[in-house]
């Protein structure tokens, strides 16, 4: 978290009328009553611009496709300021899409935003009060923290979620990495900020420049980048003069730092942008789709999302060319819907799981949330409810663990759950599952 956080032009105010103004509600989402809140999780980067747009919570296709077109198209913010230098942060973006409201539009109370993504000091202490945590082991699974643990993380100011089995922990201004244990592995010596390990590396600041290290904390790829992100299929976006580029994980630069902004690779897909308009490049660093796009998503399943040079939302394949709406696999797995219920199919359009569902999400990390009777529970790839319709609100899992919530305000409780079922409750506060659930990134 950075010491000042970004902000939209003229503050909570500004965004709540911008998204006003420019929310497009599907008419098919009011005729089939769908509203709810999509939770998009990005980088606003040290310009001000809004990267990496990707939904950690949806609410289904129509709205999700309205929220990621609002997201992908909003005007630059005031970036967030670290000792006086503009930074790049981890922005967690709630967008509300109410029928009632965009029925009476003229009202400015509007509920189209809910600030989010920049966590107090003082819920941050709350947090390392409580008896029992739960973090990512190298398993993959929860695990149960003795107080022993939560003692020796008290010495932190700030720290970021498990991955690879590690966490980024700041300690007098510097950071550096512990384990599972609570142990310091890699001293806090690091300038700024320190990203997750990814594929085995982590991006560090020494003095103004980023390099990565390896989990011993051997520094393999050296300090030269104004800004670098975390590894994804081999290769990894790093700044260099206010220009995206990428490396692998020799530290080689296959491709330029020419382009304005870039995403992640994705199926050896990534998106880039110049001059204000998006196209991919793939492994090579070869443009295969020119950058003639207004917007672009990750590619998944072969297909990504993307905004035509027209301003219309469409499909498309590696080649470049339209293709209509496909059924997106996940886990192996895709959602139906059946009369009202919902199921899922295996790649061989077989019905794997019945149509018996209110609700339900897609699969991740092998488990789907579903919801019976108002209620959410999970199941696995089997079709097995391995976790009973008993919460009021869930997230997907990520990395063996799921943030849930039982009860309604004031007396609503959010924890985190296993894939055996067992809840460990942390806080009354959303906020601080934010802070796991995403890590914080300065």
């Amino acid at each position: 978290m950075a010491e000042v956080m970004p902000q939209f032009q003229g503050g909570e105010k500004g965004l709540k009328v911008w998204l006003s103004q420019n929310m497009k509600y599907p008419q098919e989402s009011i005729e089939n009553k769908e509203e709810g809140k999509v939770v998009i999780s990005c980088i606003i980067n040290e310009e001000g611009w809004v990267n990496e747009p990707r939904i950690i919570r949806h609410v289904c296709d129509n709205l999700d496709a309205e929220a990621m077109r609002l997201v992908t198209n909003m005007p630059k913010w005031k970036p967030a300021s670290q000792d006086g230098k503009p930074c790049a942060v981890r922005y967690v973006l709630p967008i509300v899409f109410s029928i009632a409201s965009e029925t009476a539009r003229t009202t400015q109370e509007r509920r189209a935003f809910e600030s989010g993504g920049h966590h107090k000091s003082s819920e941050r202490e709350t947090l390392k009060d409580e008896t029992t945590i739960v973090v990512n082991s190298n398993n993959g699974e929860l695990s149960d923290i003795s107080t022993e643990f939560i003692q020796s993380i008290k010495q932190y100011e700030n720290f970021a979620r498990f991955s690879e089995g590690m966490a980024a922990v700041q300690k007098k201004g510097k950071w550096g990495f512990i384990n599972v244990k609570g142990e310091e592995v890699i001293p806090c010596k690091y300038d700024e900020g320190a990203r997750i390990f990814s594929e085995g590396l982590a991006a560090v600041m020494h003095g103004d420049k980023y390099g990565y290290i390896n989990t011993k904390g051997e520094e393999v790829i050296s300090n030269k980048y104004d800004w670098a992100f975390p590894f994804c299929e081999g290769f990894a976006k790093v700044i260099l003069n206010g220009k995206c580029g990428f490396i692998n994980t020799k530290g080689t630069l296959v491709v330029p730092c020419k382009y304005d902004r870039a995403g992640a690779f994705s199926e050896g897909y990534a998106a880039v942008c110049r001059d204000g308009n998006w196209g991919y490049i793939n492994i090579q660093g070869m443009e295969v789709i020119p950058c003639k796009l207004n917007a672009a998503n990750k590619f998944h399943d072969g297909c990504a999302y993307v905004q035509d040079s027209e301003g219309f939302w469409c499909y498309i394949n590696t080649k470049g060319s339209k293709v209509p709406k496909p059924v997106f696999f996940y886990d192996g797995l895709a959602k139906i819907e059946r009369n009202g219920e919902y199921g899922f199919i295996n790649t061989k359009g077989e019905v794997a799981i019945p149509c018996k569902y209110d609700d339900a999400q897609d699969f991740s990390n092998g488990m789907a949330a579903v919801m019976r009777g108002g209620k959410y529970g999970y199941v696995n790839t089997k079709g097995e409810e391995v976790i009973p319709c008993k919460f009021d609100k869930v997230y997907d899992f990520f990395e063996g663990r799921a943030a849930i919530m039982i009860g309604e305000y004031p007396d609503k409780k959010w924890g985190f759950i296993d894939k055996k079922g067992v809840v460990a409750f942390i806080s009354d506060d959303a906020e601080l599952i934010d802070l796991f659930y995403e890590g914080i990134w300065r």
